[in-house]
């Protein structure tokens, strides 16, 4: 954008409209618009509820389905980029505990399970009883090719006391 080609003026108008128009937007915003919002805002977490989110899973699904509808985000509303977390465990895929510990997503996987946390049925992965406690079971929205629902695994950080030991 800053060379001083045709190319790179087009390209740097093309962003100053697009910022124009979301100030612009942002500024018509009345209270009756606001006051739809927050109502809006408000069924969108009592849908998210029925659907079992809950905290921040809920605020963040009620954002995106408020900015689908009208084109506007509460929480950038409110200049709000983030949320605090209700937890302050991360909760980590296989590939992201081998890269703390140095090993692959699969040797994670086998360690995981040599350690009970978790067992290979049919070519997916449950957790135990034992890796209950450290784990999330996630839905991916994705379905495998004979139809049943995706879904994956999340170990929440403090699993990697347990893998370090060994």
């Amino acid at each position: 954008m800053l060379s001083r080609t045709e190319k790179a003026h087009q390209i740097r108008n093309y962003f100053i409209e697009i910022e124009k128009r979301y100030f612009e937007k942002s500024e018509k915003l009345t209270p009756t618009d606001l006051r739809k919002i927050r109502e809006l805002s408000d069924e969108l977490i009592q849908l998210a509820n029925l659907f079992g989110f809950s905290g921040n899973q809920a605020f963040l699904s009620a954002d995106k389905g408020v900015r689908k509808i009208t084109g506007n985000s509460p929480l950038e509303i409110l200049d709000e980029k983030h949320l605090v977390s209700d937890s302050k465990n991360q909760i980590l895929t296989p590939t992201q505990i081998g890269q703390i510990i140095e090993k692959s997503a699969m040797e994670v996987n086998l360690l995981l399970q040599d350690l009970g946390f978790q067992k290979k049925i049919e070519k997916v992965w449950h957790l135990t009883e034992k890796g209950e406690k450290f784990a999330e079971m996630l839905d991916t929205n994705k379905k495998h090719s004979d139809g049943t629902p995706v879904k994956q695994i999340k170990w929440r950080s403090e699993i990697l006391e347990k893998l370090v030991i060994v």
